[in-house]
């Protein structure tokens, strides 16, 4: 009889020691009651199994819950975290000033967060409300509603400052909505890659129309005015990028090249089958869509807008180390044309044999109907002759060979189960679980 009771605890969840939490151990699923405490010693208990697949299911539906700590999930297996109820989520009021309301260090094993809605208190986290770090395709966040960013107006932020010899993190951001209040600039979403210290992600290869990336789509973005200009996911560091088939509401799409707020270009972009809607009539966004270094194929979006004024050019491409908005910090002068071309990692580089090299920017099938000065914008000033059609883009032209990832997402067709991650490298970062600090927003410049 003394092994009966530790055995029946084990299945059913530590049940004679006063805490909420449920666990069934065979069938690898584990129920907290909303509460910050139950909920992390729900993670501790299941991570502490070392198992791939257990399932945490938080909460009750359309329950609420404040968080008054962050949430740090750690782990190397196949884990997923999610509200009690698809249809009527928990909300989670992330009322902390920690780096991160939820930090998921995933390590190169896939983390899923569904079902939640999340909010922010009096307090708020300071860099992100969710925070990813991970090798290779190593997150899902799916059907989660964003009201507010964390205190330097960050939604999610995927990837850190590190030295990682390993590509990633990759995954999928998917059936989500944000909708932030507006009066401030916003990043909904923020990417960098790994080895951003190194330069590493600019050593590999491109990763077109692959699982390579992080991918954001089907998701509902949307602001209540265009300015101040906000970022819909921005991107630095060798940072790879899907942003597709979602609905935008008075919010770009721009990513940061080198002088941008950034020693290291954004590498790879691809945006596609996107619906823009601009009803602000008070402001004028100047741009729906800017990068600002890398590659990219841009096609079949849509922008809708309300007043003819709503945007200048739609697309506009700079390289800003050869504009007006040089500084001294990326480059001890001013670059100029032809001396200095190609730029570093500008728009239009790639990687090619293992370093930055000529890939031209494609775009197609875009409909912008109502905008009164142009399409395309190649240059803010300088700049212009660093970006020629013809050469470092392509405005009206396939991108030859280019097949998209196959939609929806692999990971929802799988629902997420099994390792899909086929990335190698060499992690030599410190492996630590606290969430970085050192992020930083950044609001385009030159306008």
């Amino acid at each position: 009889m003394k092994y009966l009771l530790p055995a029946l605890s084990l299945f059913l969840g530590v049940v004679f020691n006063g805490r909420a939490y449920q666990a069934n151990n065979a069938a690898e699923t584990i129920t907290s009651d909303g509460s910050y405490a139950d909920t992390a010693q729900a993670v501790a208990y299941a991570l502490g199994m070392a198992q791939d697949g257990w399932v945490l299911t938080v909460g009750a539906p359309g329950g609420t819950y404040n968080w008054t700590n962050a949430l740090i999930i750690g782990t190397s297996n196949i884990f997923t975290i999610q509200g009690a109820s698809a249809n009527n989520r928990p909300t989670i009021i992330l009322n902390t000033t920690a780096n991160s309301g939820i930090y998921i260090g995933a390590g190169s094993s896939l983390v899923t967060i569904q079902n939640f809605i999340f909010n922010v208190g009096p307090n708020r986290p300071y860099s992100n409300l969710l925070g990813i770090d991970g090798s290779g395709v190593c997150f899902r966040v799916s059907n989660c509603e964003f009201l507010n960013a964390s205190q330097i107006n960050f939604g999610i932020t995927i990837g850190s400052i590190n030295s990682k010899l390993s590509a990633g993190p990759f995954g999928l951001v998917d059936n989500c909505q944000f909708f932030f209040p507006g009066g401030v600039v916003y990043n909904y979403i923020n990417v960098r890659a790994n080895g951003n210290v190194v330069n590493y992600g600019w050593t590999q290869p491109m990763s077109w129309g692959t699982m390579n990336s992080v991918v954001v789509e089907s998701c509902a973005f949307s602001q209540p005015a265009a300015a101040p200009i906000s970022g819909l996911v921005e991107a630095d560091g060798g940072a790879r990028l899907t942003v597709r088939y979602n609905t935008i509401t008075n919010i770009p799409e721009s990513t940061h090249g080198v002088n941008s707020g950034s020693h290291i270009s954004t590498l790879q972009v691809e945006c596609y089958e996107n619906t823009w809607v601009l009803n602000d009539t008070n402001n004028t966004m100047p741009y729906v869509y800017l990068q600002r270094g890398g590659s990219g194929v841009i096609w079949s979006n849509v922008i809708s807008s309300t007043s003819y004024w709503n945007a200048s050019a739609i697309f506009s491409f700079w390289v800003e180390p050869a504009s007006s908005s040089w500084q001294a910090e990326w480059f001890p002068a001013q670059l100029v044309y032809p001396a200095n071309y190609p730029a570093y990692e500008q728009v239009g580089e790639g990687v090619l044999n293992g370093s930055p090299g000529l890939v031209p920017i494609f775009a197609w099938g875009n409909n912008a109907p109502n905008s009164q000065w142009g399409t395309f914008a190649l240059g803010m000033n300088t700049d212009g002759p660093f970006i020629q059609q013809g050469r470092d883009i392509y405005t009206n032209s396939v991108m030859p060979t280019y097949t998209p990832l196959v939609y929806p997402h692999p990971l929802v067709t799988s629902g997420g189960l099994g390792s899909t991650n086929t990335n190698t490298g060499t992690n030599s970062g410190t492996g630590s679980m606290t969430p970085p600090s050192n992020l930083q927003a950044h609001a385009p410049t030159g306008q």
